[in-house]
């Protein structure tokens, strides 16, 4: 009785007329176009430049710029939620990046339990054929918590990194198992 099921099954299929499959329609996401040109290529640290990361259409919670100049900062307020930072398209894509820096800071809030003693700072690449199909290509670092500014290099996951990418964009997501606020006063692409 399966037999003829099936066989009903692909006849009426055919009948219908599969093969004229219209393709598919694609809404692209929002995007976040550069609006200045930074001073150093590919660094990221006075105020206009890290309102790049914070001021456009991606960039969600509680994510603000502090400062003036180059005294400026990224503040990220961070809690039990997901927010995420995303970087202005790079146009055209950057080729031959292999790494980035950042240099940070992890201030804990001590007025809450538990207290942080270290986040994991992760930057993730939209890149121009990945290495490994439908992957992300990122980066994750440790931060300790202190009041003191850290530079600290972005290590690559396994599969990242291991010939140069070209990247579109970079986001960096954030979650936090405790209160504490985090702070970024410079992001630079390394090559």
């Amino acid at each position: 009785m399966s037999k003829y099921l099936l066989g009903f099954v692909i006849a009426t299929a055919a009948a219908a007329g599969c093969g004229d499959v219209p393709e598919p329609l694609v809404i692209p996401g929002p995007t976040a176009p550069s609006r200045i040109t930074t001073d150093e290529p590919f660094v990221w640290d006075s105020r206009e430049e890290l309102l790049d990361w914070v001021a456009n259409a991606v960039t969600r919670g509680p994510i603000t710029v502090e400062g003036d100049g180059a005294a400026a900062f990224i503040r990220v307020r961070l809690d039990f939620n997901d927010y995420v930072m995303r970087g202005p398209d790079l146009v055209p894509p950057v080729a031959g990046v292999r790494g980035a820096r950042i240099r940070a800071r992890l201030r804990p809030d001590r007025s809450r339990s538990p207290v942080a003693q270290a986040e994991d700072v992760h930057l993730y690449f939209e890149v121009v054929d990945p290495v490994v199909p439908n992957a992300q290509s990122s980066m994750r670092v440790s931060l300790p918590s202190g009041e003191e500014w850290l530079d600290l290099q972005l290590k690559p996951a396994l599969y990242c990194c291991l010939q140069p990418l070209t990247v579109k964009y970079g986001y960096v997501p954030f979650r936090s198992t405790s209160p504490a606020t985090m702070e970024i006063d410079r992001i630079e692409l390394t090559k």
